[in-house]
């Protein structure tokens, strides 16, 4: 009888454990395929894990130096996700891009709509303070007056978005103030403006007048029967007249009756023209306006 050797003897297990360790594995996948997946706590759909992946894109560029596209992944992620802790991160942006007027925006807007927030981590508002102020001391401020509803600024033709009660930062110099708001007249004044000085804008904006209201015409004026009446009077007088004259010249007895019954016709046509007044146009007259 063929006995195997010993080394074919004791690799047998060994195959054997291979085996056995590559059906465990299998069986261990298929589990796992089976078992539901859980579900992610932040999905790419919730804007706020979208606009912090946004700002995160952004400080990367923002540490390489890439301060301008730094600045459109910030301001994407508060298109997103409008926290008022971005702001930071674009005021910081802005200020490393030279653009000190939108930058000292940027860091007031984050200390004023941060402030009593209790996640804002005091170092981030102190570094925001203290940019601020560096700012400032270059800078101009100007003051709005109280505006009506639904009015837009514009700062030398360029659109602002001013908060009540706080200023528009803007470079020394002279600038050209304008404002517009419904039912108005549109307003521009010219403000110079220095640095580190608040100065109030003498903008008024002036309700627009009411249109009066439509004048009917005056109606046509009515035809006044006296003095037709008074025309055709003199009218057949003066041809009664003529007639009768030349009919006693002449001794015609035609134009002499012609004459008669037109001085008839004149008479009572005065009479009819006195009537006419006396019942129609003399009351009219008498009326109170």
């Amino acid at each position: 009888m063929h006995r195997p050797s010993r080394a074919r003897r004791r690799a047998r297990p060994a195959g054997y454990v291979v085996v056995a360790l590559a059906l465990a594995l299998l069986g261990a996948g298929h589990a796992a395929q089976a078992q539901p997946r859980a579900a992610d706590p932040k999905p790419a759909a919730d804007p706020k894990h979208k606009a912090a992946r946004l700002v995160d894109e952004g400080v990367a560029h923002f540490n390489a130096g890439r301060h301008d596209t730094a600045l459109a992944w910030f301001r994407a992620a508060y298109e997103v996700y409008p926290s008022p802790k971005i702001h930071l991160n674009i005021g910081e942006a802005l200020r490393k891009l030279g653009r000190h007027a939108a930058a000292a925006e940027a860091y007031d807007r984050f200390l004023v709509e941060t402030a009593g927030a209790p996640e804002v981590k005091s170092e981030r508002r102190r570094r925001a303070e203290l940019a601020l102020g560096e700012l400032i001391r270059r800078l101009g401020r100007l003051l709005l007056p109280a505006l009506p509803p639904g009015a837009t600024v514009t700062v030398d033709d360029e659109p602002r978005r001013p908060r009540p009660g706080r200023p528009l930062y803007v470079a020394p110099g002279a600038h050209r103030v304008g404002a517009a708001a419904p039912g108005h007249v549109a307003a521009t004044v010219t403000v110079e403006a220095a640095a580190d000085e608040e100065r109030p804008v003498p903008l008024v904006l002036a309700r627009v007048a009411p249109r009066p209201p439509a004048v009917a015409p005056p109606p046509p004026r009515p035809l006044r029967w006296t003095w037709v009446g008074a025309g055709a009077t003199g009218g057949l007088a003066a041809g009664g007249i003529v007639m009768a004259v030349r009919g006693g010249a002449a001794g015609g007895e035609r134009d002499a009756t012609i004459g008669k019954a037109l001085l008839i016709s004149a008479g009572a046509t005065a009479l009819g023209t006195v009537l006419i007044y006396y019942l129609l146009e003399r009351p009219r007259r008498l009326e109170p306006r």
